[in-house]
């Protein structure tokens, strides 16, 4: 009898445990974090009226944003911060740490509640960084979202305002 009962589990177990594995090895994986589902939301919204170019697979060490998002980060401000960019779309973290040198990589680590996040997509950035957007539309607009400590969301929406202005 518990022969059965074991042969009947691994029955039903079994494809399920390929089926996770499978979608696993596939990259269909869905992450989130508190605010990502209306960034993700809104910035497809974006892409699909074309006011957002889409980065299918956008490696924006692979290409001309990185020098240029990377520049900008150098600018002189007195209260630099390290975060970590959360890519709502694909659920990539990117690590920006700005000590010296300053290095973005992937993150390696789990975030806690404490972690500086800004929730946005590379395609968000580079109209940040082309001044085709400032810091304070791409807010209004929902491509952006910032979690963490009340005060360092602040020194992080500080230091982008001052970074990205409005035209003039």
């Amino acid at each position: 009898m518990k022969l059965n009962h074991l042969l009947l589990l691994l029955t039903f177990v079994t494809p399920y445990s390929y089926a996770c594995n499978f979608h696993q090895s596939t990259g269909f994986s869905f992450i989130t974090e508190p605010g990502s589902l209306d960034v993700f939301e809104r910035v497809i919204e974006m892409r699909q009226s074309e006011q957002l170019v889409s980065y299918n697979s956008f490696d924006p060490l692979q290409t001309a944003l990185y020098p240029s998002f990377t520049e900008m980060l150098h600018q002189p401000f007195e209260k630099k911060i390290n975060f970590t960019i959360f890519e709502a779309i694909i659920g990539h973290y990117s690590e920006i740490n700005l000590n010296s040198p300053m290095i973005i990589t992937d993150r390696e680590q789990a975030i806690t509640e404490s972690d500086l996040l800004l929730i946005t997509e590379w395609d968000v950035l580079d109209t940040l960084v082309t001044r085709t957007m400032s810091w304070q539309q791409v807010k209004q607009l929902g491509l952006v979202k910032i979690n963490g400590k009340a005060n360092e969301i602040i020194q992080l929406d500080e230091w982008f305002t001052v970074m990205f202005p409005e035209p003039q």
